[in-house]
């Protein structure tokens, strides 16, 4: 892609994703060249650096081959599986389930460009256990910000108290499932990247380095932090079908709709709880929305 893996004031082109997303979801063809043309507007081009980033990368890729390539790549960023608010595994993971290779450089570019990490503690609690005591913990009750969402996740992980919550034994499953509760508790943009982000480390499992769980798990709840420790019980209520989420979702161009409603179809297709049909709905019906 001649495109940069940033735009604007540091946001994330997220237009590999979202083509994909839309392509999965049954979008028509016209549909995704109407998609891309509106959505490159907003990008620019890759300078000078980015570009022989990716070259090198590109290199390494045609000697290496495929799976080696991603193995050492994948297990070599694992400690900062929650770079960029998460995008660097997203866009990674995308990259993989395309089944193609040609957008893999650049998404372990952009994974590059914004590699950081949370760091390990000793663990001793459970994720939910975890979650809730950070709930309860008035040390937490303080602003994180300014800065997007990487800035303060970086800030929670550097906050002195933070390094009591570590997770023992994280298993993907039920950090899946609390993502996607908080998210449902309260739409928040911040969740919504914590629930793809579980979706990518689930697609990337057969290249993470050691770890990689508990570096999920720390960036989660930092992120978690971030959006003022949210309760997340949720109630039970109806949700229309995939098929009338994925139809609403193809008319959006908005690329956050495209990604959490293919996500978390993912998702659902093996856990199969209801709640990331019901996040899907939820994503799209306040996309709808004129307060928006």
């Amino acid at each position: 892609m001649r495109f940069s893996a940033e735009y604007g004031n540091g946001l994330s082109n997220h237009l590999p994703m979202a083509t994909l997303a839309l392509q999965r979801l049954g979008g028509s063809p016209d549909r995704v060249r109407e998609f891309v043309a509106l959505y490159e507007q907003r990008l620019r081009l890759k300078d000078a650096a980015e570009t022989a980033q990716s070259d090198r990368l590109a290199a390494e890729l045609a000697r290496d081959g495929k799976e080696a390539w991603l193995h050492a790549h994948v297990s070599r960023l694992t400690p900062g599986l929650g770079s960029g608010a998460f995008h660097g595994i997203i866009r990674t993971a995308y990259a993989v389930d395309s089944g193609e290779e040609t957008d893999l450089p650049d998404a372990i570019t952009s994974w590059e460009r914004a590699y950081g990490e949370v760091g390990l503690a000793p663990a001793t609690r459970s994720a939910r256990e975890a979650f809730l005591a950070l709930q309860r913990d008035n040390r937490f009750a303080i602003d994180f910000s300014p800065g997007n969402i990487d800035d303060r996740i970086k800030r929670v992980a550097a906050f002195a108290p933070f390094d009591e919550y570590r997770i023992a034994d994280p298993q993907l499953p039920e950090l899946a499932r609390i993502a996607v509760e908080i998210y449902l508790a309260t739409a928040n943009f911040t969740a919504l990247h914590m629930v793809t982000g579980c979706h990518a480390t689930r697609v990337l499992q057969p290249y993470l380095g050691e770890h990689a769980l508990d570096y999920l798990a720390t960036a989660l709840l930092a992120a978690y932090v971030t959006i003022g420790r949210p309760a997340f019980e949720i109630e039970e209520v109806d949700a229309p079908d995939w098929e009338t989420i994925a139809r609403i979702a193809i008319a959006s161009n908005d690329d956050h709709d495209l990604k959490l409603v293919y996500s978390a179809r993912e998702e659902e297709s093996v856990y199969g709880w209801g709640l990331h049909r019901r996040a899907a709905a939820l994503r799209v019906s306040a996309s709808a929305s004129p307060d928006r």
